[in-house]
């Protein structure tokens, strides 16, 4: 099945706010960590302190006039800051309380919009065995480019 992110891209919204829906409002923002490519069991860094990884071929799969849309064997994570500790779940973290998570997306998941100039992050799941109640289920995350890194602007339901 093909999932599809519905969010509203809001283009002129202020720097500094992100977008999130009631239930996560304690997300402060977060950013794009890195782009890991995939292959066998060999694992290497894309750099994403610029937007040149949109035209590298080893994780782009199409690139047309107005999408990029990338390969499975590419991962971005993600970091969700929080206004506060949040309570993790007890059986499978390994710690009471954090203030962010990792989070992550399969390249087959995620696309560049070209008109928007937004990546945009489907089917985003914690990657690390600390969660919270709420980010269980998967997330939509849209992260602009902001001078030199990758800034979540909008997490989606």
């Amino acid at each position: 099945t093909v999932s599809v992110l519905y969010c509203r891209l809001n283009t002129t919204m202020p720097k500094e706010k992100v977008v999130v829906p009631p239930q996560l409002k304690y997300i402060t923002g977060g950013r794009l960590n890195m782009v890991v490519l995939r292959a066998n069991k060999e694992v290497s860094r894309i750099d994403t302190s610029s937007n040149l990884f949109l035209g590298d071929r080893s994780i782009v799969k199409h690139d047309t006039m107005d999408r990029v849309s990338f390969l499975p064997c590419a991962v971005f994570k993600v970091t969700l800051d929080f206004k506060k500790e949040q309570l993790c779940l007890l059986e499978t973290s390994n710690r009471e309380t954090t203030d962010w998570v990792l989070m992550s997306c399969m390249g087959n998941n995620a696309f560049y919009d070209k008109t928007t100039q937004r990546l945009l992050l489907q089917q985003c799941a914690v990657c690390l065995q600390t969660n919270v109640p709420d980010l269980i289920m998967p997330v939509g995350l849209v992260l602009r480019f902001d001078d030199d890194e990758w800034i979540v602007e909008q997490v989606c339901r």
